[in-house]
């Protein structure tokens, strides 16, 4: 009885075995699946014994759901200078190019996504030139972005490409080892770019 009335008092965190014990890639997938399904999830809530797993989730997922990200890393980690970093830039006015670009640190998903809601924003507030959507592309297309943002970034690209009847921003993309990577994407827009020009 005594142990009934204290769990009643002071509840103990909800956590699913299924959550705890799923990896952090999982869980990354799992918000960003939803965010390209036009879906918001609730942040998973891990235990203390996960603390820096639980940091990153929170960045990715404040990346998904704000302008501007939250960090909740020490300031002093890895991890916090990259955050830091990260919205340093979003408050920045400056036209990107690749130089700039290239200075950024995108280890964390939820880096890499602050950057491409960021970038996606500019390029529809028509903020930024072509010169400045090329680079900002081309740097979330690096193999070391996480393989559905840089799905993002890809269908971006050949979207532009095609608006602009650009053959050799589309022979770039195909040739770069994108394009081993998503074939399906590439075949579509080989098709369309086929169709420019005919009745």
């Amino acid at each position: 009885m005594l142990f009934i009335t204290a769990t009643l008092i002071n509840p103990p965190a909800i956590q699913t075995p299924e959550t705890e014990a799923a990896a952090l890639e999982t869980l990354e997938y799992e918000i960003l699946d939803a965010f390209d399904y036009g879906v918001s999830i609730d942040l998973p809530r891990l235990s203390h014994k996960r603390a820096l797993d639980q940091a990153k989730l929170q960045w990715l997922h404040s990346a998904v759901n704000l302008s501007l990200p939250v960090s909740a890393f020490a300031a002093n980690s890895s991890e916090g200078k990259e955050a830091a970093g990260i919205i340093k830039f979003l408050n920045t006015e400056v036209m990107p190019t690749k130089r700039i670009l290239n200075k950024i640190i995108l280890r964390l998903s939820g880096s890499q996504m602050a950057l491409w809601r960021f970038g996606q924003a500019n390029v529809r507030n028509g903020k930024w030139d072509s010169i400045a959507r090329l680079c900002w592309e081309d740097r979330l297309l690096d193999r070391s972005v996480h393989p559905i943002i840089r799905g993002f970034a890809l269908r971006h690209a050949l979207c532009w490409a095609l608006a602009e009847n650009d053959e050799k921003r589309f022979a770039d993309l195909k040739n770069a080892r994108i394009g081993e990577d998503a074939p399906s994407i590439f075949s579509l827009f080989q098709k369309t770019f086929a169709s420019l020009g005919g009745p």
